[in-house]
């Protein structure tokens, strides 16, 4: 528990703070991605979608116009049915089988992947990369098998991506995948900052003048909790989470977040979840894409409240210096309330409110809409 009322942590305050909101590493494992074979023909290895309908698009726009304090919508979701069996070319590399497949989305500007069927066997790698293979995902390996048998890979930037597989020439069988999903954004995902001024949401920069950098003085009170707030990623969503302790204090990865975010396993399955997406410094430059887990089991959710409990398929390790956020279903009554959260997709801000909150006599007493404006 945080040992100051002001940082005291409490259930209707968790619930309050959820707020609207891409990734690099995962949980990776050694390896590096050979590239294309140049001897492969392009028409060999090349999937190419159609445009996304610019009437979509502008849908989804006007949604986030309208709904400002629900998830940030800031991709459309494509669906593919892709695998090495129909798709992509095979080449011999040494020891290894390697399986390419260079997937391209006419005008994204990030692209995200879901393998709705993974399960890989011992030996096999899987990388993710854009084609100057300066950005690279993986290697994933049989390490990253679970049992949902889904794998989703957080954003890398542009409107193409390579897909590689290898495979030792001794096994028989890779085991089992197929590319469910692209994500395409249409909305800039903070691979770079913009002009605070003139910046469509979900990029570095973009929140309100209101919101402060949690590393500013205003966040030094809650330097303890601040590790605990996360950016969660669905498919096409961006919203913000807690990791949270539970009364046996045993590290169980639970996240509270809301149900207007996640309230479906499906959803839950294919969710990436992103620790320390902060700005090193008061009013610094962008935040680090290097901590984050995919993957999590929905618990519990309810609308009354706007909640969801999720547990993270992996423990977010040692490495990532995360905190479990303390809470108190008392009557406890604090002075004020904070905000952590990402608004509009940008790095850990912190909002905060001297007015003394409700505490309401039962949860029928909240109301479903009753987020207020957070800027």
């Amino acid at each position: 528990m945080i040992h100051r009322s002001p940082a005291l942590w409490t259930l209707s305050l968790l619930l309050l703070l959820i707020s609207s909101t891409g990734l690099y590493a995962q949980l990776e494992f050694p390896g590096r991605p050979l590239g294309i074979n140049q001897q492969m023909k392009a028409s060999e290895v090349m999937y190419i979608l159609p445009p996304p309908d610019p009437m979509e698009i502008e849908a989804q726009l006007e949604l986030n116009r309208l709904s400002y304090k629900k998830p940030l919508r800031f991709a459309l979701e494509r669906p593919v049915n892709l695998s090495p069996e129909t798709h992509g070319s095979w080449s011999q590399e040494g020891d290894m089988r390697i399986w390419h497949v260079h997937v391209l989305s006419p005008g994204a500007q990030s692209m995200g992947l879901v393998f709705g069927r993974y399960e890989l066997e011992p030996g096999v790698k899987l990388f993710i990369y854009d084609p100057s293979r300066l950005k690279v995902r993986g290697a994933f390996t049989s390490g990253n098998n679970k049992e949902s048998g889904v794998l989703p890979v957080g954003h890398l930037p542009g409107q193409e991506l390579l897909i590689e597989m290898q495979v030792p020439a001794a096994l028989v069988s890779y085991g089992e995948l197929e590319l469910e999903s692209v994500s395409h954004a249409f909305l800039k995902t903070g691979f770079g900052a913009s002009d605070a001024a003139d910046c469509p949401a979900g990029e570095f920069g973009c929140s309100q003048d209101c919101e402060i950098d949690v590393n500013c003085m205003e966040g030094d009170e809650w330097w303890r909790v601040k590790p605990s707030v996360v950016r969660i990623f669905t498919q096409t969503n961006y919203c913000t989470g807690v990791l949270v302790n539970n009364t046996s204090y045993d590290g169980t990865p639970y996240v509270l977040s809301a149900e207007h975010c996640i309230n479906r396993q499906s959803d839950a399955d294919r969710s990436v979840f992103l620790f320390n997406y902060e700005s090193p410094s008061c009013f610094g430059g962008d935040g680090p894409l290097d901590m984050s887990l995919e993957g999590a089991f929905l618990r519990t959710h309810g609308d009354s409240v706007d909640f969801s409990l999720l547990e993270l398929v992996h423990t977010p390790p040692a490495s990532y210096g995360v905190f479990y956020a303390g809470w108190d279903r008392s009557n406890f009554q604090t002075s004020g309330t904070a905000a952590i959260h990402h608004p509009f997709g940008d790095v850990k801000k912190i909002s905060l409110d001297a007015e003394i909150p409700d505490i309401p006599a039962q949860p029928g007493d909240v109301p479903y809409n009753g987020l207020d404006d957070y800027h």
